[in-house]
C-alpha cells in the first residue's frame, strides 16, 4: 500500500477489493486499525482455502475409490464454493473430471462440476486409421495407455480422458512410421528440433493434424538418461492384438503395460517413494509433486480387475532385470495407501527399493510439506527459497524438451543404483562396479548439452 492508503487492495474472503480508506470511512476506524482489520480478513481467507483443499483433496481420493469399487457409497458434495473450487481444480488437474462427475452425478443443470465432452470414439477411430496403414505397410505400432487402458479397465471409456495418442515402435522403423503419419496428414510439432537430435537424446516426438488428437511417436519406453532400460524390442515381440470398443487393436502385454505405467508415474511424479514420509493431501494438493492421481488409479484399476490374470513372477523377474523393480514398488505402495488395493504379497518382500540421499530426501520432505503449511504461516524466506529453487529441483520444466531435467536424477544416473533384498555378494559387487562407469556417463551428459547447445546456434544463426 502507498504511504496515503489510497492506492493498494486486497481481497476479502467474498472477493470483493476494497482500500484500507474505504474501510476506515466505513467503520470509522483509523488507518491503522483498518490496515489490521484488512490483514485478519485475508488470514480468514488463507485459513478458508486451506480447509477447502484438505476437504476437496481426501474427496477425490474417495472418487478413485468410487470409480475402483461401484458399489461403494457416494460422498457428497460439498455445498460451499471454496471446496467446490479447489475440488475443481484439482480434478481437471489429475485427469479425474469425468470420474468425478459420474461418481458424484453433477449434471449441466446443478450446481457443481459440468460434465466435460469425451473424445473416446473419435480416438479410438483415429487410432484405428493409423494402425490400419501401419499394418498395409507391414509396420508394428502398439499404442500405450490412452484408448488401450481406457476400453480395457474401465466400464465406462468415457472415465478415462487422455490428450494424445502414445503410439510405439521400434527405434529402427522411424522414417517408416514417420512418412505413414506424413501421407495421413500429421506434422510435427511447430518448434522442434531435428528429427535426428530426439532419436539420439530423447524418446519420442509429436504430431498435430487440425481437430484430430495429438500423436505422439514413442520409440523407447525409458529415457537413454536413466539407470535403467525397458527394452523395446522384446516388449513388442509380446504384443497381442485385443478388441477394443468393438475394434482389434495390438495392445502391450498386461504385465508389460504395468510395469511401464508404474515407471511412468515413478519418473514424472518422482514422490512415490517419500510417500511414507508425507501426507496424503501433499501427495495430491501440492503440483510440485506431480502425481496425478488418474495414472495411479489406471495402475489400482489393472491390480484389482487383472490381479489373478497377471504373471506376478514374470512381473517381478522382468522390474528387476531391467533395473525398475523400485518404480514397481514404490507405486503398488502408494497404490495401497490412497485407492486401498492391497499389494500382491508375493511382491512385498521380494522387489527391491529405490536408493536416496539424505539431502535429497530433505528438499523432497520441504517441498511436500509447503502443501500442509498455512499460508498465512509460511516465513517470507521459505517462501521465496521454496518458490525461486526448491521447488524445481525434483520438477521437470514443461517447456524443457530434454532429460535429465532434475538435479537428482543427473546424480542417480551417475552413480546410483536400486537396493535388493536378499541380494547375492556377486550381485552387489557388480551393482557396486557401476560407479567405474560414471566418467563414461558423466561424459554422455556433456554430449548431449553440448548437441542442444549447438542444435539453438543454429536456429538463432538461421
Amino acid at each position: 500500500m502507498n504511504s496515503d492508503g489510497t492506492a493498494l487492495t486486497a481481497a476479502e474472503p467474498t472477493g470483493d477489493t476494497v482500500t484500507i480508506k474505504e474501510i476506515a470511512g466505513q467503520y470509522d476506524l483509523s488507518r491503522r486499525d483498518a490496515r489490521a482489520v484488512l490483514r485478519r480478513a485475508r488470514s480468514i481467507a488463507a485459513e478458508r482455502d486451506d480447509a477447502a483443499r484438505h476437504t476437496a483433496c481426501h474427496l477425490l481420493i474417495e472418487v478413485c475409490q468410487c470409480v475402483l469399487d461401484l458399489d461403494k457409497g457416494r460422498p457428497s458434495l460439498p455445498e460451499d464454493d471454496p471446496t467446490q473450487e479447489w475440488l475443481k481444480a484439482l480434478a481437471q488437474k489429475h485427469g479425474l473430471l469425468p470420474a468425478l462427475h459420474r461418481v458424484l452425478d453433477v449434471s449441466k443443470g446443478k450446481k457443481g462440476v459440468a460434465k466435460p465432452a469425451s473424445p473416446g470414439e473419435n480416438a479410438l477411430a483415429q487410432l484405428s486409421e493409423i494402425i490400419a496403414a501401419a499394418s498395409d505397410a507391414h509396420l508394428t505400432i502398439v499404442p500405450v495407455k490412452g484408448p488401450t487402458l481406457a476400453f480395457r479397465l474401465y466400464d465406462d471409456p468415457e472415465l478415462r480422458p487422455f490428450a494424445d495418442l502414445d503410439l510405439l515402435i521400434d527405434p529402427s522403423e522411424f522414417e517408416r512410421a514417420d512418412s505413414i503419419l506424413n501421407a495421413l496428414g500429421y506434422r510435427k510439432e511447430p518448434g522442434l528440433l531435428d528429427a535426428e537430435f530426439y532419436l539420439k537424446n530423447h524418446i519420442h516426438i509429436g504430431y498435430e493434424f487440425p481437430g484430430a488428437t495429438k500423436v505422439e511417436l514413442h520409440w523407447g519406453l525409458s529415457h537413454r538418461f536413466r539407470p535403467w532400460c525397458i527394452p523395446v524390442a522384446e516388449v513388442l515381440a509380446r504384443a497381442e492384438m485385443r478388441e477394443l470398443g468393438g475394434r482389434d487393436i495390438p495392445s502391450l502385454s498386461d504385465e508389460d503395460h504395468l510395469i511401464y505405467l508404474c515407471t511412468h508415474l515413478e519418473e514424472h511424479g518422482y514422490y512415490s517413494r517419500y510417500a511414507d514420509e508425507v501426507s496424503d493431501e501433499a501427495l495430491v494438493a501440492n503440483p510440485d509433486l506431480n502425481n496425478r492421481l488418474i495414472w495411479l488409479l489406471d495402475v489400482a484399476m489393472m491390480v484389482k480387475w487383472l490381479r489373478s490374470q497377471l504373471d506376478w513372477d514374470a512381473i517381478r523377474e522382468r522390474a528387476c532385470r531391467w533395473g525398475v523393480g523400485g518404480h514397481l514398488r514404490s507405486v503398488l505402495a502408494l497404490s495401497e495407501r490412497l485407492l486401498r488395493v492391497p499389494m500382491p504379497e508375493g511382491l512385498r518382500g521380494s522387489l527391491p527399493r529405490l536408493s536416496s540421499y539424505r539431502f535429497e530426501r530433505r528438499i523432497a520432505r520441504f517441498v511436500a510439506s509447503s502443501a500442509e503449511m498455512p499460508v498465512n504461516s509460511r516465513s517470507r524466506l521459505s517462501s521465496w527459497a521454496y518458490r525461486i529453487a526448491l521447488s524445481r529441483i525434483f520438477r521437470m520444466h514443461p517447456t524443457l524438451q530434454f532429460r535429465p531435467s532434475k538435479v537428482f536424477d543427473v546424480v542417480r544416473y551417475l552413480f546410483s543404483r536400486e537396493i535388493i533384498p536378499n541380494e547375492d555378494q556377486r550381485s552387489a559387487s557388480l551393482r557396486k562396479a557401476r560407479i567405474l562407469g560414471a566418467p563414461f556417463r558423466a561424459m554422455r551428459l556433456m554430449r548431449m548439452a553440448m548437441s542442444i547447445l549447438w542444435h539453438y546456434i543454429r536456429r538463432f544463426i538461421g
